[in-house]
């Protein structure tokens, strides 16, 4: 006699995702995470949810089971994240750093976050960040790994931040100071990364859906690892996030204007715009689209050039080469080649003496980006929906990415929930499952 065992998705990914949190994490924390994930393997065997396409007219067993599900989820996210992040901005916030012996506390904190915290400093004291220099911060115990021999570590000169981060993170420095909390820029980071666990389940429909889409998301560790120790790219992803879900409910306006705002706070979002454009262009009503997406893209382009254009005009040489040419490779320390680039393997066959040298990456882009881009617009353009704009979008910036002076893990992690997030919105509503046959 033969049975039908439904095992949903969720659960799939809890059992692969999971035991990477466990990773370098604190044993009580890895303790919660396993009787989690052991509570939530019941759950399964008490009621699978694969075949429910929406907890609308289900029954109260159903909508316990979702329910219990989401709050076990709960328990994993705040173990695996929000409790390191806080022990560590805690453990941070109560150390001496110019003790040599308390600095490994600082090397859970990514330059950037220490970077930002100064320059929100010196925007406070009337100082542009982009002509300030950040030598004598705590900076100068930060090295790049396997180039300490640097003659000068060039975050001291440049902040490649764009303005949108400090806009953001601003009126919460300021509150800070003003009550004379100590400020981690971390702070940020962790609420984006809430409010993108709160948000993704309202991405999709059917409850396996919306577990499994939290779960592949939240717990990815190239996403979860950069939020503990400070890196910027869920901040670009809960907003982009927001302009999906506005876009996907038709509310154009809303939209626009939170994809400017990711536009002014990293250069992914750039390249993410033409797919993006390309939807919302045709989601509007065919009647008067084009003067609606003239107006649209007006509204939008005054947003970033509101949060942009006062921090350009301030000093614009400097900003040029703090944003541009710096990251680029075009000054005289320059950022390394660093990541999964094929600047290391130019580097290994000796066509690039030093990772700090200046090399003309802009010709491979140019070769593979005109025609990667062409092809993938012209993929969406015959199924136009927000999955595919983001599968292209993600795919676009991963090749990019492979022929970049560098392309960073956080990086790959960023993508890679770019491309998830399209695969999710292309499943069908009744979610998917996998089927196993056991013989009695």
């Amino acid at each position: 006699m033969k049975s039908n065992t439904f095992v949903s998705l969720d659960l799939i990914l809890l059992l692969l995702l999971v035991p990477a949190q466990m990773l370098g994490n604190f044993e009580g924390v890895s303790f919660i995470l396993a009787v989690s994930l052991f509570l939530y393997i019941l759950l399964e065997f008490w009621q699978p949810l694969s075949s429910y396409s929406a907890l609308i007219n289900q029954s109260p067993k159903i909508r316990l089971a979702f329910f219990a599900r989401f709050f076990l989820l709960l328990i994993i996210i705040t173990a695996a994240v929000i409790i390191p992040s806080g022990q560590r901005i805690y453990t941070r916030l109560i150390i001496d750093a110019e003790k040599a012996e308390n600095r490994v506390a600082y090397g859970d904190i990514h330059d950037g976050a220490l970077q930002m915290e100064y320059a929100l400093g010196y925007l406070r004291a009337g100082q542009n960040p982009y002509v300030a220099r950040y030598e004598d911060t705590i900076l100068q115990y930060y090295n790049f790994p396997g180039l300490e021999d640097l003659p000068t570590n060039p975050v001291f000169d440049y902040f490649v931040y764009l303005p949108g981060f400090l806009v953001a993170s601003y009126p919460v420095y300021t509150l800070f100071q003003y009550y004379h909390i100590p400020y981690d820029q971390r702070w940020i980071y962790l609420l984006a990364y809430i409010a993108t666990v709160i948000l993704l389940p309202a991405m999709v429909n059917s409850p396996t859906l919306k577990l499994s889409l939290l779960i592949a998301v939240a717990l990815n560790p190239l996403l979860t690892r950069p939020v503990i120790i400070g890196m910027n790219d869920v901040l670009v992803l809960l907003v982009i996030i927001i302009a999906i879900l506005a876009l996907r409910r038709n509310h154009f306006i809303l939209s626009i204007l939170a994809f400017a705002i990711a536009c002014t706070l990293k250069q992914s979002a750039w390249f993410i715009a033409p797919f993006y454009l390309l939807l919302l262009y045709h989601s509007l009503p065919t009647s008067n689209r084009n003067r609606e997406m003239f107006k649209l893209l007006g509204a939008g382009a005054l947003v970033g050039a509101l949060i942009i254009i006062p921090f350009a005009f301030w000093d614009l040489p400097n900003f040029i080469t703090d944003v541009f040419v710096y990251p680029g490779g075009g000054v005289a320390v320059n950022y390394p080649i660093r990541g999964s680039t094929i600047g290391l393997l130019l580097l290994g066959m000796g066509f690039i003496t030093s990772p700090t040298d200046n090399f003309p990456f802009f010709i491979f882009q140019l070769l593979l980006g005109i025609p990667l881009l062409i092809g993938l617009l012209k993929y969406q353009k015959r199924q136009n929906n927000v999955g595919v704009m983001l599968i292209c979008a993600g795919t676009f910036i991963f090749g990019m990415g492979l022929i970049s002076r560098f392309f960073q893990d956080n990086y790959v992690g960023f993508l890679t929930v770019i491309i998830i997030l399209g695969i999710f919105l292309k499943l069908p509503d009744k979610g998917i499952a996998v089927l196993l046959r056991s013989a009695d």
